[in-house]
């Protein structure tokens, strides 16, 4: 009977990292402590550009700039201090190999027995591509609206030759009804 208890939590075990492996979203877990990581996804490894044994273990001084890491253990340490979900809508992370990315995290705390901290865990999206695209279309909406301008103005100059033209039409039907008189 052990033996089947003891295959059933590794069946658990590898079930739940299947999930957490194929989540499309980076997901990590630290421990509340020290804010190791200790689960770290492959969504995680491509957003990166660490494998998951290079991460595991590690803080966040040892991934990223002093900044970054202070950003990230200022935020961790307010949702364990104050056990809430944080949402942070948009933040830039300098990743290993990929350059910048823009981010969506939220972050979470998993409380013990006691109501204390144990883990802290996260969920990020990469939302890089959104927001250049919503630069993008941003930007062509100033351009679209600077042509409507234009085209405005030059409407309104083509209008009042129109009109200039229909009075000087006038005069001149005006003065040629007084030269026949």
């Amino acid at each position: 009977m052990d033996n089947n208890a003891n295959n059933n939590s590794k069946e658990k075990a590898i079930f739940f990292q299947s999930i957490v492996d194929n989540v499309p979203n980076m997901i990590f877990v630290k421990d509340a402590k020290e804010l190791r990581f200790i689960i770290f996804n492959k969504a995680g490894e491509e957003l990166l550009g660490y494998p998951k044994e290079e991460v595991i273990g590690k803080t966040n001084y040892d991934l990223f700039t002093k900044e970054e890491a202070d950003f990230f253990v200022e935020k961790d340490r307010l949702v364990l201090a104050r056990r809430i979900l944080l949402d942070i809508p948009e933040e830039p992370i300098h990743t290993h190999s990929k350059g910048i990315k823009i981010i969506h995290t939220k972050k979470f705390p998993i409380l013990d027995e006691n109501g204390e901290p144990k883990y802290l865990v996260g969920i990020s999206e990469d939302i890089t591509d959104k927001k250049n695209l919503e630069h993008n279309l941003a930007e062509r909406a100033k351009e679209l609206a600077e042509r409507v301008e234009e085209l405005e103005a030059l409407n309104k100059i083509m209008t009042d030759r129109e009109l200039k033209m229909v009075e000087l039409k006038k005069e001149i039907e005006n003065l040629r009804s007084q030269i026949k008189n």
